[in-house]
C-alpha cells in the first residue's frame, strides 16, 4: 500500500539519487525555467521547500517539492514540481493533501501544462487563472 510522508532534509541528501529523475523529468516537462535541479536539491535540503514522498514498501514511488507560502488570509502548498507516481489517484492524492492540511496549509495550488490539469482536475483541483510573462 502507498504511504505519503514527509522527508526531512537529511532524507532527502540520502535519497537524492531516487528524488532527482524524478524532479529533473518533472521540470523538463513543465518547462519550468523560474528554477532548475540544482535550486531544487538546494530548497529542499535548506529546508526552504517541503519534500513529500509516495513510498510502497519504503521504496519511492513519487515526490513533490512544496513551498509553504502565507498569505492575509490562508497558507498555501505551492506544488513546485512534482514527479513520479506521487499524485497517481485519489488515495495517495487524499494522503498528501491531508499531510498539507496538517502543516498549516489551507490550499494547494501548482502552476501547471494542460495535461496536467486535466489530471489535477481528476483529483479535485480547478483551474484557477492562467500566469503570463514577459521577460524584461
Amino acid at each position: 500500500m502507498t504511504q505519503v510522508r514527509l522527508l526531512s532534509p537529511q532524507e532527502v541528501r540520502l535519497q537524492w539519487s531516487i528524488l532527482e529523475p524524478m524532479f529533473s523529468k518533472a521540470l523538463e516537462m513543465s518547462k519550468c525555467n523560474d528554477y532548475n535541479i540544482d535550486d531544487v536539491y538546494q530548497y529542499l535540503t535548506l529546508n526552504q521547500w517541503r519534500c513529500y514522498a509516495a513510498e510502497d514498501d519504503r521504496t519511492i514511488k513519487g515526490a513533490a517539492a512544496v513551498s509553504m507560502m502565507r498569505y492575509p488570509h490562508d497558507v498555501v502548498a505551492y506544488v513546485c514540481a512534482i514527479g513520479g507516481r506521487m499524485l497517481a489517484n485519489k488515495e495517495t492524492s487524499g494522503q498528501f493533501f491531508e499531510l498539507l492540511k496538517q502543516h498549516g496549509a489551507n490550499r494547494v495550488q501548482g502552476a501547471a501544462r494542460p495535461a496536467i490539469v486535466r489530471l489535477w482536475r481528476r483529483i479535485g483541483l480547478e483551474e484557477k487563472y492562467s500566469i503570463v510573462e514577459l521577460s524584461l
